[in-house]
């Protein structure tokens, strides 16, 4: 058997260990065996050492945050910061420094239609 978990590192290490700790309190009833849970330790370990930085994304319809000129716009658009700011998320926290992108919808998943205007819809972190 196999599973393939579609979450993140920390939340799919969360899950295994949460497992783990339900069958170790069990009374035995679907319990495993000590190979198959020395491999979901290793597992969770390796889990372990991924880094998860959250972040918000926000749909819109506002094009001002799109290139002025229209035959510009690709589907990921990127405006980037003076060279003098500063270049790493940890001194970038709480500031507009660090490099940011906007997706246009339509134009990066064909076939979206959005309202009975069809009118663009961009993605952007924020």
């Amino acid at each position: 058997d196999a599973v393939v978990m579609a979450t993140p590192a920390n939340v799919t290490q969360q899950i295994l260990t949460a497992g783990m700790e339900h069958r170790s309190d069990s009374t035995g009833v679907g319990s495993r065996s000590a190979s198959e849970n020395g491999t979901e330790a290793r597992l969770a370990a390796i889990l372990g050492k991924f880094s998860v930085e959250n972040s918000c994304v926000v749909m819109h319809s506002d094009h001002e945050l799109m290139p002025s000129r229209d035959q510009a716009w690709c589907s990921v658009n990127y405006v980037l910061p003076p060279k003098a700011s500063v270049s790493t998320p940890k001194q970038a926290q709480g500031s507009r420094t660090m490099p940011q992108a906007t997706i246009w919808m339509q134009n990066a998943q064909t076939g979206l239609a959005f309202g009975e205007d069809n009118r663009n819809i961009f993605q952007v972190g924020a």
